[in-house]
């Protein structure tokens, strides 16, 4: 009798890899991001390229489709290149990034899939230093990764992201209230970082 049940039973064994990932995806994040400048009528401000963490929550809505929430943190020095002068440091700070978006992914393959995000949402300038206050952007990503599962609720990973936060000629940061600002842009330009990372995803 058994062997009678045993073509209806076979799809659904071959399905069960993708009927795993139907639902949500945890992937806590470990990375290094680089990159990050800052122009003045003084000379550039940029960040030290420095480790990052963060987590990535997706939510599978479709085959081959996520809607995604990103967070990823860097804590990194400042530095002042001043225009004809040696480089100084001017403060420890902290660069987060909060974006909601999407990622598609490619390939007929249940174990290894290449994929692509987008993402949109706001980054967070913020200083060690609490008696300056911290300064919000719009902004935007791009990654390009590759999940591997290792099985139905664990698999590994990585992707390469570039990050953009909007600037205009007036925005400040680090300010105090009554006083000055220690980073004044000169000129609307995006602030741009790249970042590596990877993780163990946990698949519900």
């Amino acid at each position: 009798m058994h062997r009678r049940f045993l073509p209806l039973l076979l799809p659904a064994l071959l399905a069960s890899p993708l009927a795993a990932q139907s639902g949500v995806e945890i992937t806590p994040t470990v990375g290094y991001r680089f990159g990050g400048t800052v122009g003045s009528e003084t000379g550039q401000f940029s960040v030290d390229p420095n480790v990052d963490w963060g987590a990535t929550l997706g939510y599978r809505v479709k085959r081959d489709g996520l809607v995604e929430l990103v967070y990823s943190r860097q804590s990194t020095p400042i530095q002042f290149h001043p225009d004809g002068g040696a480089s100084v440091t001017v403060g420890d700070g902290s660069i987060e990034y909060f974006q909601l978006g999407g990622a598609l992914e490619f390939g007929n393959d249940e174990v290894t899939k290449p994929y692509f995000a987008l993402t949109v949402g706001g980054t967070r300038f913020a200083a060690e230093n609490s008696a300056v206050g911290d300064e919000w952007r719009f902004s935007f990503g791009a990654a390009l990764g590759l999940k591997f599962y290792l099985s139905q609720h664990v698999g590994l990973r990585t992707q390469a992201r570039l990050w953009m936060s909007t600037l205009s000629s007036d925005t400040n940061f680090w300010c105090t209230l009554p006083g000055g600002c220690v980073i004044v842009a000169s000129n609307g330009v995006f602030f741009t970082q790249g970042e590596v990372s990877g993780g163990v995803m946990f698949v519900f």
